[in-house]
């Protein structure tokens, strides 16, 4: 009698891992549709004999779970950060992106309440404001769990959170501020939305950093996650302080910040954001920008994907997932 052909077997066969056959047979984690289909044909030729299974998760696709995503419109940020979510959401469930507003919350609590009625799990990123509280209370009592994503929601009940701590990354840019300016200086801060949690512990972290070592915060902006505001109230503070010798802008508003440095001519000023896109990589390769301190928004949406697909209830401490910081420099590009 023929040898039954085992797991490791195939696995070697179709040049793949064991546990990337174990979890195409149990549908346990994120497999992509092209490697499933090669695992399936390999199982096929060589007489495996969970081919009927593998036939049938192949024909599953991307899955039966439904995950949405409320982002706020912003700018180019958030849908850098739509697209990664939805790209890594696709290879196991079906994903679902609305935008709102960031500055009407009740407009995500909303869109919230009506992706519940339809998706197993929810990922919000969303100012810490009331209604929104009130909201993942509601939708923990009805057993939907909602992770938030880069800002964290700390009054509220939810699954979890996935981004980073933003308090410790506030620090991390204080570290690099005080080795750009060694003679230290004047330090101002520019916030894209501070009423998200994130944001504003990213500048208290910065400021915790810099107390008592020669620089002084001379000022703290908010451009609401507007490039054109950032660059109008940046080059009125500029014209206002020339002396400012360090800034720091948190969240959305990068290229409005680049923008006023450069109508100032003021490649001088050390520069740290937490956002990198084609424009702020540019920028950064010209001298305009010395530090970016962020998410790798591959790996921010691949941990909030993962844990999202996993059944998981309300009653015990939300999962804090605390994901590793990336940094940049013009070195690096």
């Amino acid at each position: 009698m023929a040898h039954r052909i085992t797991i490791p077997r195939l696995a070697q066969a179709a040049g793949v891992s064991a546990s990337t056959v174990d979890r195409i047979l149990n549908g346990r984690g994120a497999v992509q549709k092209a490697t499933r289909e090669h695992v399936l044909a390999v199982a096929e030729a060589i007489g495996f004999h969970g081919v009927p299974v593998l036939r049938r998760r192949a024909a599953e696709g991307a899955g039966t779970k439904r995950l949405g995503f409320v982002l706020p419109q912003g700018n180019g940020l958030y849908r850098d950060i739509g697209a990664a979510l939805s790209e890594a959401a696709q290879i196991c469930a079906r994903p679902e992106l609305r935008y709102y507003d960031e500055t009407d919350p009740a407009t995500a609590a909303i869109i919230l309440q009506e992706l519940a009625q339809s998706c197993d799990a929810l990922g919000v990123m969303c100012p810490d404001d009331p209604v929104l509280v009130q909201t993942l209370g509601e939708l923990a009592q009805r057993q939907v769990p909602v992770w938030t994503l880069l800002s964290d929601l700390p009054q509220a009940a939810r699954a979890g959170f996935v981004g980073l701590d933003a308090f410790r990354l506030g620090r991390s840019a204080g570290w690099f501020m005080e080795r750009l300016l060694p003679q230290g200086g004047k330090v101002a801060v520019i916030c894209g939305a501070s009423g998200f949690a994130a944001q504003s512990d990213c500048a208290a972290g910065f400021a915790a950093c810099l107390a008592g070592r020669g620089m002084d915060l001379v000022s703290r902006l908010d451009c609401g996650e507007s490039d054109a505001t950032c660059r109008n109230r940046l080059y009125r503070l500029l014209g206002q302080q020339p002396d400012i010798r360090g800034l720091y802008v948190i969240g959305a508003g990068m290229a409005g910040a680049i923008g006023a440095l450069k109508l100032l001519d003021r490649p001088d000023i050390a520069v740290i954001g937490t956002y990198r896109d084609p424009y702020v990589a540019a920028a950064m390769a010209q001298g305009w920008v010395d530090v970016v301190l962020s998410h790798s928004f591959e790996g921010l949406a691949r941990a909030a994907v993962a844990r999202m697909v996993l059944p998981i209830g309300h009653t015990g401490a939300p999962v804090m997932a605390h994901l590793p910081q990336e940094i940049l420099i013009s070195e690096g590009l």
